[in-house]
């Protein structure tokens, strides 16, 4: 009892400690502001804080501190209902200046520019799109010319509270048609030539960490996705982001270098003390490598860290380091409210907040420990446990499951980054300038290193792969989950256990999988291919797994979602009618997510799908096959011929459940629809759902489909706003001519049966 009481004590004082501290309060405050308005859009959120502003002089203690929190709430309502929402669709013409570094994805690059002149009234940043071929650095100042667009949203079934869903359907950003440079820094064009020929030098190498190398310096996401599944699915990919030891490292040099300028000039010490200089010499560096690491959100926050710590510092003040945290998140979320939404924010600010929590409780007992490398181990297992606890909900979702390798691979893997690999990528640095092939050499140290590294969290992700929770947090859990941690920490010990009581029993009783009203659901997928059917027993059979080409996270958005919602963990079957990526761009990360069992497709196309026989087995198809998933009936009809396009060779697909007969025909034309209609059979009891073929296009229309299988309705998986201007007005025509019922994902979003 002794014990608990040397324990709880502490606990109790940090509470005391936390609790009073007005920058977290009003962080929260301003956090609850924003989220109110996204769920409610009530302007009189703001208009209710002005009402209790002018209290605030005649009332004291914790009057006073209800009312600060009720104007912090109001204030961040007021932020996020000021973010402008300009017209889709039109044009916008103005100057502005680029203030990140521009990021390349596949299609396209993407800068953040601040606003000086617009044609119309927009936030002042916007995200702006433009070519590749477009050579664009930071802080250059630009004429662009451009139209205002929405992101993908895909309207499907998910598991996103209200606020989030109208925070996505608010979004846009600004697709460059003309973009013209004006002024150039010529500080940034220098450092961007430094960075870039620094970068070409780690490129060119044979090295085969030089893609870890370059995203662990650079920011820039260099790995491969099977690389980042295993630090994903280890709990070690903090390693792959800037971080607060990236920027201590940057001080140690500012150290090493004030010793250099002390030995040259040996009275300056006399003027400025050692740690004054080493300060002074540290901003310019820290701010190069801030510029250098591409000035992301953790970046960004390390480097703000860095400076309040160093300000203090100089007025020798103590710094309390949650509250510190506190205002520099609300510093971020003052500037643009949008960062709430962003899980690399989410991500940096729980992580460092998690690690001063627990610091403050436990670093007087791990102190005691005589033994420097048991104080070390204790330090990494705290820290792991610290974080692992204030970030599972986020880690979860995004994996779908919760894996246990965390503790292990960080004990393993932290010191092996912190002293074997980070030290050594800092100091190839400056060897580079002296000698490029010198710098690939010493980079040879660090490589093997990383190869140790990979090595164990390879195999650690095997140990570990049959050992997982299948389990998420809903916003609603989430909620309750952060209210029992900070409960656990700061609460009296009966009320702990009333706490602990009532989220076992909500976490059960809400975690339970949806019971779905529905057998059949075609997702809303943009410009591509999806449809997935139950069966009375919860098995799941899947036809393609497409979409829009152009949407590099396709799976994040349009299917995981749908996934976590209704707990699909297992796929009985996915048949693929071709390869093209609008029917199959997420089965790299469904068959890495998710248990698929089965893969079926026409033999030719083997070439395609072979890497995926490490995790599901391949049927490959040349005749027809049928075959049941409980009270499924399928029935999978290859092409008796082959046509140089790709469309005409699709597999058709038969699935047969109640009173219904879905019929799935890929992107066959029109000259071969009739051909495929021979091998077709429906029994008259049957109602038919066809899948329009190739989206509606005027090039896959043929009454003799209709006419043959009289459907009931017709589906048609198409994108919004798309380019080709699917569908097609005669498909249309035909269909309410005859009045065949059609459904269209791009208006109606996913279509259920």
């Amino acid at each position: 009892m002794k014990n608990l009481k040397i324990i709880l004590n502490p606990l109790t004082e940090f509470g005391n400690k936390i609790f009073s501290s007005f920058f977290l309060w009003s962080l929260i405050a301003f956090v609850s502001g924003v989220l109110l308005w996204y769920q409610t859009e009530n302007h009189y959120l703001f208009v209710f804080g002005l009402i209790f502003l002018p209290t605030i002089i005649f009332v004291r203690g914790l009057y006073f501190k209800v009312i600060c929190l009720i104007i912090f709430i109001s204030l961040g309502a007021l932020k996020a209902s000021s973010i402008s929402e300009p017209d889709t669709k039109s044009n916008i013409f103005g100057y502005g200046k680029i203030i990140n570094i521009p990021s390349v994805k596949k299609y396209y690059q993407e800068a953040i520019i601040n606003i000086d002149k617009a044609s119309q009234n927009v936030n002042s940043s916007i995200k702006i799109r433009f070519p590749l071929d477009l050579k664009l650095i930071s802080a250059d100042y630009l004429y662009f010319e451009g139209i205002v667009k929405s992101p993908l949203f895909y309207k499907n079934d998910n598991d996103y509270p209200v606020f989030y869903n109208n925070f996505l359907q608010k979004r846009y950003y600004l697709k460059g048609q003309r973009v013209k440079i004006i002024k150039r820094s010529l500080l940034m064009q220098k450092l961007n030539l430094w960075k870039n020929s620094l970068r070409s030098a780690f490129w060119n190498s044979n090295l085969t960490g030089k893609d870890f190398f370059m995203e662990v310096l650079f920011g820039e996401k260099r790995l491969n996705e099977k690389q980042r599944d295993i630090f994903n699915k280890t709990g070690t990919s903090h390693l792959l982001s800037i971080s607060g030891l990236h920027f201590s490292l940057t001080v140690f040099f500012a150290y090493l270098l004030s010793l250099v300028v002390s030995y040259l000039y040996p009275r300056l010490l006399l003027i400025i003390p050692r740690p004054y200089v080493t300060l002074y010499l540290s901003i310019p560096l820290v701010f190069i490598y801030g510029f250098l690491s591409g000035l992301s959100i953790p970046a960004f926050r390390a480097f703000l860290i860095f400076l309040s710590v160093s300000i203090f510092m100089f007025f020798k003040r103590t710094v309390n380091y949650l509250s510190l945290l506190s205002l520099i998140a609300l510093v971020f979320l003052v500037v643009n409210p949008e960062y709430l939404f962003s899980l690399s924010f989410q991500l940096s600010f729980l992580s460092v907040g998690a690690l001063i929590i627990f610091a403050n409780i436990y670093a007087p007992y791990i102190k005691k420990i005589e033994s420097k490398l048991l104080k070390y181990f204790l330090g990494i297992i705290m820290g792991t446990v610290s974080i692992t606890l204030f970030t599972m909900p986020i880690i979860t979702n995004l994996q779908g499951k919760l894996v246990f390798s965390g503790i292990l691979a960080n004990i393993l893997a932290v010191p092996i980054f912190s002293f074997c690999i980070l030290p050594f990528l800092f100091i190839a640095i400056p060897i580079y300038h002296i000698n490029e092939q010198l710098c690939i050499y010493f980079l040879s140290i660090p490589n093997m290193f990383f190869e140790i590294l990979f090595y164990l969290l390879k195999n650690i992700k095997e140990l570990f792969s049959n050992y997982h929770l299948n389990f998420y947090f809903d916003f609603k859990t989430s909620l309750f989950y952060y209210l029992i941690i900070f409960s656990l920490l700061f609460l009296k010990k009966y009320y702990k256990i009333f706490f602990i009581f009532i989220f076992l029993v909500w976490f059960v009783s809400d975690n339970k999988p949806l019971k779905n009203d529905f057998y059949a659901i075609f997702l809303d997928v943009g410009q591509g291919d999806s449809a997935i059917l139950f069966s009375d027993d919860g098995k799941v059979v899947m036809i393609d797994c497409g979409g829009n080409i152009y949407d590099e996270n396709i799976f994040k958005k349009a299917y995981f979602p749908f996934f976590r919602k209704y707990r699909i963990n297992e796929i009985e079957a996915l048949i693929l009618s071709h390869p093209h990526p609008d029917h199959t761009l997420a089965i790299n990360d469904l068959v890495s997510r998710i248990k698929v069992k089965k893969i079926y497709f026409l033999k030719d196309y083997s070439i395609y799908f072979e890497k995926f026989s490490e995790n599901s087995e391949l049927v490959y198809l040349n005749k027809p096959y049928e075959f049941n998933v409980s009270d499924l009936k399928i029935n999978i009809i290859p092409p008796p011929y082959r046509d140089k396009e790709i469309n005409n060779n699709s597999l058709w697909a038969l699935v047969s459940k109640k009173n219904k007969v879905f019929i799935f025909t890929g992107d066959t034309e029109k000259r071969f629809i009739q051909e495929m209609l021979k091998y077709i059979k429906i029994p008259d009891s049957k109602e038919v759902v066809l899948k329009v073929p190739h989206h509606g296009s005027v090039s896959s229309f043929d009454e003799v489909l209709y006419k043959k299988l009289s459907p009931k309705w017709a589906v048609i998986s198409v994108g919004r706003d798309n380019i080709w201007g699917l569908p097609s007005g005669v498909l249309l025509n035909y269909l309410k001519t005859n009045r065949i019922k059609y459904l269209r994902t791009d208006i109606e979003g996913a279509i259920k049966f």
